[in-house]
């Protein structure tokens, strides 16, 4: 995650200006998701508008930006209103707690931020402070402590805003506080080793979440009520669902004729004057409109203090002690954690869009994220995220400093205070924010689940596709999913590259000791009794038992062989569970008939240390031999053996009596154990019958 030095002259070749351009045109495309793992090492690039300097194309902010972002707010309070229709009489008040996280957003960025950009309000926040207020109905926890007998359904809408805003701001304080803990302790470098299709199913599953949204701003039902209810909805829903879906592809349309953000803003007013349009030719009022539900709901003149106002009023109702549940628990920290995630891509992908002249630093950049969530979250606001749509529109327009930042922040600050938008806002028909919010949910997922089925295999691309549907359908269960597969992809992929990586025989591979003719030969004639296993990688549980079963399988196919040497020097460490199952292995070694001896070599002190506090723990009879030298110490010893076994040099019996000769029997067969034992027996009969049998072992060829 470490960005790359600056470059300090800048590029000579001449295709960079056109590669900076393509890639610019691809961010307006398609937005950045978080599955594009390969641009979390963008190198800096040049800057191609030189020194940024004031331009006259810095004051078009407040009604380019605007444009852009307020149909985001009012999709968001949207998304939230239509889960939840007690909170539709407050909707300007969840609107306002919006508008005031993007106006102190921009100001933060404008301060603190290494982009030109300001902060935009992610619809995955909605989905969840929407779920929030559907826990809270669901477990009537604000009917506790209604005034005046509680009959009163305002009372309980009221009640419920303020245990939901309260909820909010809990929210985006621990975003916050979870993105300074990555920046203090770089957790976003653990990100890079997320999987690809784990990163593409919760992307995949943000966008059926987000979709999921869509679907309820503009007919007031889920994708799983449309399908598990199809026969109880009536012909109206129906109409709105098609309505939606229309729009959306609209949007999704003109995706080819608008490159920009822009194409937001130009799609709400095409919908809008369609709408009123038919309804007037049609004779429809706008009565029957607003019974029908055409509009949002709520929308009426209100104070910018009225949500603090509600807070406060309410505060006696507000049971603290959901916050300890097990419920408010598992949602919370399930979309926490999902934001941590989403975020930091957010701030990575801002270098395709606006390359900072100095060194890009990430860990400071998610720093000063986590700290303007943690101040918007004191304010009851939402949490906010890098805006590129905004960005682009801007640099495409001809701005270039931050004065546009402040002057978008100054306007949404106004439009805090100001009660007249709010109305205004109401004459935009809800199925055109019902399909604005679904066309953004069909980008994620075709560019990531649709992107995902061209680049992995089959297996992975399924993988994918269930990570999605747990995520959507729960996102502790997804996130926990997801978890578990990168933990099993990680270990199968770390196995494909560990264990053993070449092996041979002693007629393939010699020590560099130089030995006469005679010892040479006798070695090419035995060298079928020893083998060497080269080892690689990081030898945990899994790959330390498939070593085992790979020298197992050879020795049962090679039953000549007499001694294994393993060499561990390209093995930088072995987890308790690998030295117990390797100390196993040469135990079952020494308990062969014929016995087989091995050695351990390539050892680094700590491998050699536990191999032999185990060994010694275990009381193996005959344990392996321990080098932590390279190969060629082991090699040595093992032909040492081997030349010593062909010779049959052995020490003076008890009679004084040496073995010289190669053993056969006298009528020239291939010896045998009983055979040696009863030669044995002649040579030292004192002896007993265990040390006897021990000794024809050992002097079998």
């Amino acid at each position: 995650l470490e960005a790359r030095p600056a470059r300090t002259q800048p590029s000579s070749s001449p295709d960079a200006p056109e590669t900076r351009r393509r890639r610019q045109k691809k961010a307006m495309e398609d937005p950045l998701l978080p599955c594009d793992l390969d641009r979390m090492s963008v190198s800096i690039r040049d800057d191609d508008a030189g020194s940024r300097r004031f331009s006259w194309e810095d004051l078009l902010s407040p009604v380019l930006g605007t444009t852009v972002l307020l149909p985001f707010a009012v999709a968001f309070v949207g998304v939230i209103t239509a889960a939840n229709p007690n909170l539709a009489p407050h909707t300007p008040k969840l609107l306002s707690t919006v508008i005031l996280s993007q106006a102190i957003g921009g100001f933060w960025f404008a301060r603190f931020s290494q982009y030109c950009t300001c902060t935009n309000i992610d619809l995955l926040s909605a989905a969840y402070v929407a779920q929030l207020g559907v826990y809270l109905h669901r477990q009537a926890l604000y009917m506790r402590n209604v005034s005046d007998g509680g009959a009163g359904g305002g009372d309980d809408a009221l009640a419920l805003l303020a245990q939901v805003l309260v909820g909010q701001a809990m929210f985006t304080i621990i975003v916050g506080l979870l993105l300074l803990l990555a920046a203090r302790f770089n957790g976003v470098w653990y990100l890079r080793y997320l999987p690809y299709p784990v990163a593409c199913g919760f992307v995949s599953g943000i966008g059926l979440i987000v979709l999921d949204g869509g679907f309820e701003l503009g007919c007031n039902h889920t994708m799983k009520d449309l399908v598990g209810q199809y026969a109880q909805i009536p012909r109206e829903t129906w109409l709105h669902t098609g309505a939606t879906v229309l729009v959306g592809c609209f949007f999704l349309a003109l995706k080819s004729v608008i490159l920009n953000a822009m194409r937001l803003p130009v799609g709400l007013l095409a919908v809008t004057i369609v709408v009123h349009g038919g309804a007037r030719f049609l004779g429809i009022s706008e009565q029957t409109m607003t019974a029908h539900r055409m509009f949002l709901q709520g929308l009426q003149p209100e104070s910018w203090v009225s949500g603090w106002q509600a807070v406060l009023d309410e505060f006696s109702s507000i049971d603290l002690g959901l916050f300890g549940s097990q419920g408010y628990l598992s949602l919370t920290v399930s979309y926490a954690l999902l934001h941590l995630m989403v975020y930091p891509f957010y701030a990575i992908g801002m270098q395709d869009i606006d390359q900072p002249r100095e060194k890009f630093d990430l860990r400071k950049e998610i720093k000063q994220l986590g700290g303007l969530n943690v101040c918007v979250g004191a304010l009851l606001g939402v949490p906010s995220c890098h805006s590129y749509k905004v960005c682009i529109v801007m640099k495409a327009a001809g701005a270039k400093t931050r004065l546009w930042v402040v002057l978008l922040s100054l306007t949404f600050l106004a439009l805090y205070f100001d009660t007249a938008i709010r109305p205004a806002i109401a004459v935009v028909p809800t199925c055109a924010f019902g399909g604005l919010v679904f066309s953004l949910g069909v980008d994620l997922i075709t560019a990531s689940l649709v992107e995902s089925g061209q680049r992995v295999a089959s297996e992975e691309w399924r993988a994918v596709m269930v990570t999605a549907l747990m995520t959507y359908v729960d996102v502790l269960t997804g996130l926990i999913f997801g978890s578990l597969l990168t933990m099993g992809l990680f270990v199968v992929e770390y196995a494909g590259i560990t264990g053993v990586v070449n092996q041979a025989n002693f007629l393939e591979v010699r020590s560099l000791l130089k030995r006469p003719k005679e010892d040479r030969e006798l070695l090419a004639k035995h060298g079928l009794q020893g083998v060497v296993f080269w080892c690689s990688g990081y030898i945990f549980f899994g790959t330390a038992s498939g070593i085992v079963e790979e020298v197992e399988e050879y020795l049962d196919a090679n039953p000549t062989t007499r001694y294994v040497v393993v060499d561990f020097e390209g093995v930088p460490a072995v987890d308790a569970s690998g030295v117990h199952a390797l100390t196993e292995f040469a135990a079952r070694c020494g308990a062969r008939k014929p016995r087989i001896r091995v050695c351990f070599c390539g050892l680094v002190r700590r491998l050699h240390l536990a191999l032999k506090n185990v060994i010694d723990a275990k009381g193996i009879v005959d344990p392996p031999r321990l080098y932590s030298r390279r190969v060629e110490q082991a090699l040595e010893w093992a032909e040492e053996e081997i030349l010593r076994r062909a010779r049959l040099v052995k020490p003076p019996f008890a009679h004084g009596m040496t073995l010289e000769a190669p053993l056969a029997s006298p009528e020239g067969d291939p010896c045998t154990v009983d055979w040696l034992c009863k030669m044995v027996a002649q040579l030292a009969p004192a002896a007993a019958a265990s040390e006897v049998e021990a000794l024809a072992t050992e002097l079998l060829p």
